[in-house]
C-alpha cells in the first residue's frame, strides 16, 4: 500500500512557471479549459518527457476509451501517451 500527505495546492502558470522542481501535476479540465498557448505546450511538452506526471481530471468523464474532443483541443501540439483509464 501506499500512501502521501499532501503538503497544498499551489496554482502554476504552465507558459512562465519552470515544471522541473515539480514532479507530479493535477490539473482539472472542463470543455471551457482555454487552449493551451504555444510556450505553455512547449513547457508542458518538456516536462512529459522528462518524466512527469500529468494527471486529468475532466469534466465530464469521458464515457468511450480515448481522448474527448475538447481534451485534444486544449492540449493543442503536446503529445501525451495513451491516457490510464
Amino acid at each position: 500500500r501506499t500512501s502521501i500527505e499532501v503538503a497544498g495546492v499551489a496554482a502554476i502558470d504552465l507558459e512562465k512557471d519552470d515544471l522541473s522542481v515539480i514532479q507530479k501535476l493535477l490539473w482539472q479540465i472542463n470543455a471551457q479549459t482555454p487552449v493551451l498557448s504555444k510556450a505553455a505546450q512547449q513547457n508542458l511538452q518538456r516536462f512529459l518527457k522528462t518524466g512527469g506526471l500529468l494527471v486529468i481530471d475532466m469534466e465530464p468523464v469521458p464515457t468511450r476509451a480515448g481522448q474527448p474532443p475538447h481534451l485534444r483541443r486544449i492540449l493543442g501540439d503536446v503529445q501525451i501517451d495513451q491516457p490510464l483509464q
